[in-house]
């Protein structure tokens, strides 16, 4: 059920936000349980699977269009910049058992210093 809100408000209220609302988007996203620090800037056309595993560090950005495929946790450090269309995807297939089974691992981007 949470999956599902978390779809409707994130097509709605998350999508539709003007650019500007920032603190708008950090409070859906930790609504749902993402932790989230000061200072991020989220775009509204960012997607993100599942909130709860998401982690994004003091003034960091994530930009257009960016996808947040999280399967497994995503942990983004402070002062990153995710440019615009990138896709962080933390699942997969395992493509050497019959019945391609999904599996997930973390993802864990570090500050440049």
């Amino acid at each position: 059920m949470a999956v599902q809100l978390w779809w409707f408000v994130q097509a709605t209220l998350f999508a539709w936000s003007p650019q500007v609302f920032y603190g708008w988007r950090r409070f859906l996203l930790r609504l749902f349980g993402a932790e989230i620090e000061k200072g991020v800037l989220i775009r509204p056309t960012v997607t993100v699977t599942y909130p709860w595993k998401v982690k994004i560090g003091d003034f960091s950005w994530i930009g257009d269009d960016v996808v947040l495929y999280s399967l497994g946790e995503i942990i983004i450090e402070d002062n990153v910049v995710i440019f615009q269309k990138s896709y962080i995807c933390t699942a997969s297939h395992d493509y050497t058992k019959p019945n391609f089974p999904i599996f997930a691992k973390q993802i864990f981007i570090e500050s440049e210093s």
